[in-house]
């Protein structure tokens, strides 16, 4: 018969599995440390990148990373963008070289080649594509072992050219954001682009940064009927003035606004501005016989597709009855009982209409 091999010993097996714990106990302690070292180098990483953002992004100066092998720009600085005249979004990826006109673009490319052969850089002015003159100096270093020229151009330079040229846009522009009349520009979509303290103040938020992104039929009447309308006549005609509406605030409060707006630039660029005007508080004309609801036939059809057929109707049905009792009001010179006779309805129907339209008191009696 075959030897049976003897089993381990009760004592054996516990040995054993102290071992594989004791295995896996060093496994996960070491996981542990690992990642706690790998959350360590994230956060610095993600603290380094902050503090390289903040510089590039606070520098006056226009920056450009390009890398040095195929002369493209990996990345820019708000300045860099002002300088330029493009977004960000455009200029990443873009040949360097083509951001500056002809012969000048020469120039740096040649002066760029030096660079990486061991030259310094001499300072150089050169007029960007479109734009105007600037002073570039550069400098090469290495980034993940790959050559990068850092190219600066002139903020302060940029800066005096910019107010020389165009003091009266600079004017229009501080005028738009100091004005006391809402001002609010928005893309082709209707998304907020800027705005001024005044729709900040109307529509309720605490910064106009709140807004920004934000569609304008957020806080317009029937939201997207209204803002459907304002676009609609904007693409048709390329502007539009009066156009009668209300404004909801952030908390609920309404305002009767009229709204002046136009379409400007051309293709990607264009945007959509709007002025928004307060009418809530605007004095009532002479003889107060117009109603803020409808003042006239051209006012009511304005209504259409922006306030329910049923509201129309009722509004104006409402209004003809207002007059009409004002009307009887005045022929019989606040004679109630006569008005009532002359309106064909009795004097209790007519006190009730009367507080119903605000023309009397609620305190005072059918017999008053």
């Amino acid at each position: 018969m075959p030897k049976r091999t003897p089993s381990p010993s009760s004592s054996t097996r516990q040995v054993r599995q102290q071992a594989v714990d004791a295995i896996a106990v060093d496994s996960q302690q070491r996981l542990l440390e690992a990642q706690a070292t790998i959350d360590r180098d994230y956060a610095s990483l993600k603290e380094l990148e902050t503090r390289y953002q903040y510089l590039l992004q606070s520098s006056p100066d226009g920056i450009l990373l390009i890398d040095a092998a195929g002369g493209r720009v990996f990345d820019a600085n708000e300045a860099a963008c002002a300088h330029i005249g493009q977004p960000r979004e455009q200029l990443i990826g873009a040949t360097a070289t083509n951001l500056f006109d002809g012969d000048d673009a020469q120039r740096l490319a040649g002066r760029l080649q030096a660079v990486s052969a061991g030259a310094a850089f001499e300072p150089m002015h050169a007029t960007l594509a479109g734009q105007g003159r600037t002073t570039i100096t550069a400098a090469l270093f290495r980034q993940n072992g790959a050559p990068v020229f850092l190219v600066r151009m002139d903020g302060g330079q940029r800066a005096r050219q910019v107010a020389r040229e165009a003091p009266v846009a600079s004017r229009l522009g501080d005028y738009a954001l100091a004005a006391t009349d809402a001002i609010v520009l928005t893309d082709r979509a209707g998304l907020i682009l800027q705005a001024n303290a005044a729709f900040v103040e109307l529509v309720q938020v605490a910064t106009e940064r709140q807004v920004r992104g934000v569609s304008l039929g957020r806080w317009l009447g029937r939201t997207s009927v209204d803002l459907g309308v304002l676009i609609t006549n904007l693409r048709q005609r390329g502007s539009l003035k009066l156009f009668a509406t209300h404004l909801r605030a952030e908390y609920g409060a309404l305002s009767d606004v009229e709204i002046s707006a136009a379409s400007v630039g051309d293709g990607a660029s264009a945007c959509l501005g709007f002025t928004i005007r307060d009418i809530g508080r605007r004095p009532a004309s002479a003889g107060g016989k117009r109603n803020d609801l409808a003042r006239s036939v051209d006012q009511m059809t304005e209504l259409v597709g922006r306030v329910p057929m049923k509201d129309i109707v009722g509004n104006t049905s409402g209004l003809i009855e207002q007059m009409c009792i004002k009307a009887a009001l005045e022929l019989t010179r606040d004679n109630r009982a006569a008005a009532a006779d002359l309106l064909g309805i009795s004097r209790q129907s007519l006190y009730v209409k009367l507080r119903r339209y605000g023309l009397i008191g609620p305190d005072v009696g059918d017999d008053a």
